[in-house]
């Protein structure tokens, strides 16, 4: 989203990658939430919800977002991993999937990313 934050999807489900503003990635979506409430996939669980998400989470929704949700995923095993998983749980939202459903292979998650963008389509990451 930027500094300008004017992206606004306000009605219908989406998912979003966002940086947190301090080196570190997270996935948003809305799908399968009541309205206008969001569910936060982040591989290396904080007990507060960083406020430049919530910002921008916010601003996705035209400034009516109800509440914002931690998903209980997967984390990450090191300081280095949350792009590759903030990846794997959009492609497995997009997919149909739910990501708090999966233990993804972190072994396996950068080669499988870059097969997907060498083929052009995204499939979903592995899982063990």
């Amino acid at each position: 989203l930027g500094p300008v934050r004017n992206f606004d999807v306000v009605s219908g489900e989406f998912i979003q990658i966002l940086h947190t503003g301090s080196d570190h990635w997270v996935c948003v979506s809305n799908i399968g939430c009541q309205p206008f409430d969001v569910n936060l996939y982040d591989s290396l669980y904080q007990d507060v919800i960083c406020q430049e998400v919530a910002d921008q989470t916010n601003d996705l929704l035209g400034g009516r977002l109800n509440s914002l949700n931690y998903a209980p995923v997967q984390q990450q095993n090191n300081g280095h991993d949350c792009g590759i998983f903030a990846i794997a749980f959009a492609c497995h939202l997009v997919n149909g999937g739910d990501p708090r459903k999966v233990t993804f292979d972190p072994s396996r998650m950068r080669s499988h990313l870059a097969e997907c963008l060498r083929n052009g389509k995204m499939n979903n990451f592995p899982v063990f």
